[in-house]
């Protein structure tokens, strides 16, 4: 029979999955173990009812250590240096390098987003602190087309039954599904289509860049500033480092309890360290003439958010589940 994209509901999108959840009010730090230990970006964040009130992510935990760290509080000294680190500041030896910290927040602006009189050690002060974690809500009966959708705009549904949680839907979790349901090969717009010839992902010249001997803090606040998956890191003449690159996949690798030191390393001391603990995942990289399928089938092999197309060894652009997803959608013809 038909498998169109119409038969399916949210509630056949990763129907068993265990969705992990923390109040509002759990201490920041147990959060962040969490997500680590569960190996997962984000989660819905509840009241004491059990009710969906945000969601937490990764990067509104680093956008909070840089935050923090520019407002001068010392909450960052206090609770997040190792017991080490706190002996060395003690004894006036230089640690970590704090300054030249780009503004983020300052008071007034913690004001416009409601967050200025938020208890900053708890997770509701941090969730969404970085204004790019757009989520909204579904029904278990709303289409997978409406989902889809909605991921084009939304980096997370939440799906809700008479106010209640049952379903949480990543950009990652559609790409998968409609993989799973072989939806592009059956697909006569997609089917065996290149990206080149479907003209997906951003030309060269809209991609972030950083060069490698800059802090992995002025990595992430591009990364949070442009809303990108990824930014390249350049060597001094310019040219694309195949082997390093700062991304949601590896903001896990600044590390449980030790991310304040991770974020004022260079990008390549960084690389190094992640290297080292075999935590480190390099840039996926594809050619322009990799069909759109195998484009979708690597970068979920891969667990990747996003995919660099080079040339001849050129960089010649890369590619976001947001890319895939509009190219779905404009090519379902949705």
């Amino acid at each position: 029979g038909d498998m169109s994209l119409d038969t399916f509901t949210a509630e056949n999108v990763n129907p068993n999955r265990e969705i992990l959840t923390v109040n509002q009010s759990t201490d920041i730090k147990k959060a962040q173990k969490l997500l680590w230990q569960k190996k997962i970006y984000s989660c819905p964040v509840v009241d004491d009812n059990g009710r969906v009130v945000n969601v937490i992510d990764l990067i509104d935990v680093v956008y909070s250590h840089l935050a923090a760290a520019k407002l001068g509080q010392d909450m960052v000294f206090q609770t997040y240096l190792s017991p080490e680190a706190r002996e060395q500041a003690k004894s006036g030896k230089e640690f970590v390098d704090y300054t030249g910290i780009i503004s983020l927040y300052d008071e007034a602006e913690l004001a416009k987003i409601g967050k200025a009189d938020a208890d900053q050690d708890e997770v509701g002060f941090v969730a969404n602190l970085s204004q790019r974690n757009l989520w909204t809500t579904a029904s278990p009966d709303t289409p997978v087309a409406t989902i889809l959708k909605d991921l084009a705009t939304y980096y997370r549904v939440v799906v809700l039954k008479d106010e209640k949680l049952v379903g949480y839907i990543t950009r990652s979790d559609i790409i998968k599904f409609i993989s799973k349901m072989e939806l592009i090969q059956k697909s006569p717009q997609l089917k065996d289509k290149t990206i080149t010839e479907l003209s997906i992902g951003a030309p060269k010249a809209g991609l972030v860049t950083i060069n490698h001997s800059e802090k992995v803090a002025e990595g992430f606040k591009k990364l949070i500033k442009s809303e990108a998956s990824a930014v390249a890191v350049l060597d001094d003449d310019g040219n694309f480092l195949l082997d390093s690159f700062i991304s949601l996949h590896n903001i896990k690798g600044v590390g449980e309890g030790s991310l304040i030191e991770r974020l004022y390393v260079t990008i390549d001391e960084y690389t190094d360290h992640l290297k080292s603990m075999g935590t480190y995942s390099t840039p996926l990289v594809v050619s322009p003439t990799i069909t759109f399928d195998n484009l979708v089938k690597t970068t979920i092999s891969h667990r990747r958010h996003h995919a660099y197309i080079l040339q001849d060894g050129e960089l010649i652009g890369a590619i976001s589940q947001g890319d895939i997803i509009r190219a779905l959608i404009a090519h379902l013809g949705l």
